[in-house]
């Protein structure tokens, strides 16, 4: 739901010039397949055993669900991201940020 009210914003963030990407630890086929069946026109990046989630302080143990994260993911760990966003400069610094922590980190 998150990535569908952004991409409703897409065309005014490309006049502004600016691009919207998404970090998912889903293994690229299964991404691809998401941005497919979910109409996103957005890039969706592979963050491979939820690296860069733990490097900006979001990744947290999942319960396990029906879901089978260690397929979709390709990672055994059980773990996902929290949702957050961030507006990032040409110059690479974080402008904004806004995420929501509600599990313990990993």
């Amino acid at each position: 739901m998150d990535l569908h009210a952004l991409e409703a914003a897409l065309t005014r963030f490309q006049k502004l010039g600016a691009s919207l990407v998404a970090i998912s630890p889903q293994t690229p086929p299964n991404s691809r397949r998401s941005q497919r069946e979910n109409k996103l026109h957005s890039l969706i990046l592979s963050d491979p055993e939820n690296n860069v989630a733990a490097a900006f302080g979001l990744r947290f143990a999942a319960p396990m669900f029906k879901n089978n994260l260690p397929l979709v993911n390709g990672d055994p760990s059980w773990t996902l991201p929290m949702s957050a966003r961030y507006l990032i400069g040409q110059d690479g610094r974080i402008l904004y940020a806004e995420s929501w922590l509600i599990f313990p980190r990993v």
